[in-house]
């Protein structure tokens, strides 16, 4: 019996070999998967291993590490204690040395305590004579201040003295100034008036020319007036005459129009006259 098919199965299905073939086809794949699958897993397996492998191998040489790293310290901390016991020695018989020199300053101490009462006594008799200094000191600063206060005012009259000079002298100056400044503004108006009078001799003389010409110009307009009105006197004269001989044309021409109506109707009446005689004819 084939592995790939069961008994009933194949009794169904022997005779058609393509079928058979094809469900072996699909056991050799199938079989295919799963060898892939197993060897992938095994593949999986082999990989975890080694990177376990590795990191175990990682944290001994960590593990290593630290265990040499600790063996140096506490080599290294026996050596300090030992120091530290060493210096501890030390300070003991420093201590005792410190011990000695107290008691040897205790001793000191004593015999500066009475130094210093004796101080005391002569600071009290220096105080009391510091006090009586300060007394002659005081009397003496307020005879000082007097004499202060009276060379401050010696010295306010003094500068109210240099002010009130300073000011007169600046006042001299700017009088001194002043009259400079007066004496140029006076001798520039002296040259501006005599500038002035210049201008003002030119100008009369202007003047003086030009009225002569204009009295020459008056005496030739009043001749060229004078020949002008007889001129217009003449013209007046004429215009009468043109104006009585424009009324005579006038009268004249009134005359020949109604001479011209006269005869405008004679002639008028002449032709009715005629027609009259001519319609007579005919008849």
């Amino acid at each position: 019996m084939p592995l790939f098919i069961s008994d009933e199965e194949f009794e169904l299905c022997h005779h058609d070999s393509a079928q058979v073939a094809e469900r072996a086809d699909q056991f050799i794949r199938d079989l295919h998967r799963q060898l892939e699958t197993v060897r992938a897993g095994a593949d999986a397996a082999s990989i975890a291993a080694e990177h376990t492998c590795s990191l175990i191998e990682q944290r001994y040489a960590a593990v290593s590490a630290d265990h040499a790293k600790l063996h140096t310290e506490n080599a290294s901390l026996a050596a300090s204690v030992e120091q530290r016991l060493s210096e501890l020695a030390e300070a003991r018989a420093e201590k005792h040395n410190l011990h000695l020199k107290a008691i040897a300053k205790d001793g000191e101490i004593e015999r500066l305590t009475v130094e210093a009462t004796e101080l005391h006594k002569s600071k009290r008799q220096l105080l009391e004579l510091v006090e009586q200094k300060d007394a002659e000191i005081g009397e003496k600063n307020a005879t000082i201040q007097s004499y202060l206060e009276k060379i401050i005012h010696l010295t306010d009259n003094a500068a109210l003295k240099e002010a009130k000079l300073q000011e007169n002298e600046a006042e001299l100056a700017r009088c001194h100034a002043e009259c400079t400044r007066l004496s140029q503004e006076k001798e520039l108006i002296g040259k501006h008036n005599q500038w002035l009078n210049d201008e003002l001799t030119v100008k009369v003389n202007n003047l003086i020319e030009v009225r002569r010409a204009h009295m020459e110009y008056e005496a030739d307009i009043s001749g060229k007036l004078a020949d002008v009105e007889r001129q217009l006197n003449e013209t007046s004269k004429l215009l009468k005459r043109s104006e009585e001989r424009v009324r005579e044309l006038e009268s004249r021409l009134k005359t020949l129009e109604e001479e011209l109506l006269s005869s405008k109707d004679a002639a008028a009446a002449t032709e009715d006259h005629y027609v009259a005689e001519l319609a007579t004819v005919s008849l």
